[in-house]
């Protein structure tokens, strides 16, 4: 298998520096893994497209390259070498950089698949972990499968993604939704689902919702909360600890995603509490 030659020759030589702001999260990328039926000499292009791709998005500064190699080098590793959450956090660290992106490509069959993580330097937690699949030629999936990658990590919403170019009003708003998204991630991993008031998960995942009703990502994550705390608040119930069961359920029904009889289930919880 081989990439496109004048493909393979422009995304070698392509490197995308965009200018740093204060909303853009400054980002290393690592070069892809390739798995079972990819062969190695398409890690780099592949890598360079997801490069360009990322950059395209307009939500983040890339590191040059070059320099990434000489942090690697430094450490002892290669660029093929360094796939591992903890590698991309110290060379992200040696960097500067606020985070990383690592992932991987395959193939089964005609099946194309890029697996991607978005790493929150400072934290060392992944933000985001996102994976595309397409069956084409190793060409389409080159071009459409990078595509895809860098918009899931962008967050970017099904119906923005238009060739059309953005106006600059757009682009302003898509920079906000993603960086309430990252905030959100990192209040959810940290524990902060609901508290402190204004400042939690589920509030900023909802702002996102009112800049981007139909944003995947924000929906997926209150979808989550309200079955992981629907979970607790009856594993609450089932042992009389009322106090616990409402306040799971609680937080299940304020992020909109929660089964209608849960309701039911909090004003139950509310009255068995008075009781008590």
């Amino acid at each position: 298998m081989k990439v496109l030659p004048v493909l393979t020759a422009c995304l070698l030589c392509l490197l995308i520096i965009v200018p740093a702001t204060a909303s853009t999260p400054v980002v290393g990328v690592l070069e892809l893994d390739v798995g079972e039926g990819i062969a190695a000499e398409q890690a780099k292009p592949l890598t360079h497209l997801l490069q360009e791709e990322l950059h395209a998005t307009g939500h983040f500064t890339l590191v040059e390259r070059d320099k990434l190699e000489d942090i690697l080098e430094e450490i002892g590793l290669q660029m093929a070498g360094c796939t591992t959450t903890e590698c991309a956090v110290e060379t992200g660290r040696m960097l500067g950089a606020q985070q990383m992106v690592a992932g991987s490509v395959s193939r089964f069959g005609d099946l194309y698949v890029v697996s991607v993580r978005l790493i929150d330097v400072e934290s060392a937690v992944v933000l985001r972990a996102e994976s595309v699949k397409c069956r084409s030629s190793v060409d389409d999936f080159a071009i459409k499968g990078m595509h895809d990658a860098a918009l899931a990590l962008a967050a970017i919403s099904p119906a923005a993604r238009s060739s059309e170019p953005m106006t600059e009003q757009a682009v302003t708003q898509h920079q906000r939704v993603l960086n309430l998204l990252t905030r959100a991630d990192k209040k959810r991993l940290s524990g902060h689902v609901a508290d402190p008031p204004g400042e939690n998960a589920l509030s900023l995942y909802q702002q996102v919702l009112v800049l981007d009703p139909d944003n995947p990502e924000a929906k997926r994550r209150l979808s989550e909360i309200a079955r992981t705390h629907e979970q607790q608040g009856f594993e609450a119930e089932q042992g009389a600890r009322w106090k616990e069961a409402a306040r799971f359920y609680e937080i299940a029904v304020r992020t909109g995603f929660a089964q209608t009889a849960l309701e039911s289930r909090l004003t139950r919880a509310y009255s068995r509490l008075a009781e008590n």
